[in-house]
């Protein structure tokens, strides 16, 4: 997968969901769109997705790597911390959509919520394969005036 032309990436700064991290340790496509982002210097990450990525390594030579990426990122005043407005728009957006869909598991949404309003905040692309819930989020955020750019990749 190559940086895409003609998309919204290169309109927005792209903030890469955890999905496309873990992806990218066995998926090299992810990998290479990783690494131009990066290389351009316009890959952000949300703090949401380090506690995520921190929580889930499964060897120390992934948490290196990842530790070295996120050091950068830091020193760059690249990472994006949720704000309190996050969290209330988000708590809104899940109230409507608990509303809309029945019974809703927060503990399954909440992350994802965190990292939709954070983003559309400060108009980033989130790139994901997470088209569910984060077409849910897009939709919600619609609804109270946010909008979401969503880059959906998939594995081929």
């Amino acid at each position: 997968m190559r940086w895409p032309k003609n998309s919204l990436l290169l309109d927005s700064e792209p903030l890469f969901d955890s999905s496309v991290f873990i992806t990218a340790a066995h998926y090299r496509p992810y990998r290479n769109l990783l690494s131009a982002a990066a290389s351009r210097g316009v890959l952000i990450i949300s703090s949401v997705i380090t506690m995520e990525l921190y929580a889930g390594f499964r060897s120390q030579e992934a948490r290196r790597a990842f530790s070295v990426l996120h050091l950068n990122l830091r020193r760059t005043g690249k990472i994006v911390v949720p704000q309190h407005e996050d969290l209330l728009v988000g708590g809104q957006v899940l109230f409507h959509l608990s509303r809309k869909l029945g019974r809703l598991d927060f503990k399954d949404h909440f992350r994802d919520g965190l990292i939709a309003t954070s983003a559309a905040r400060i108009g980033a692309t989130v790139v994901t394969e997470n088209r569910r819930n984060f077409d849910l989020w897009r939709d919600g955020l619609a609804r109270s005036g946010r909008q979401l750019s969503l880059y959906i990749v998939e594995r081929k």
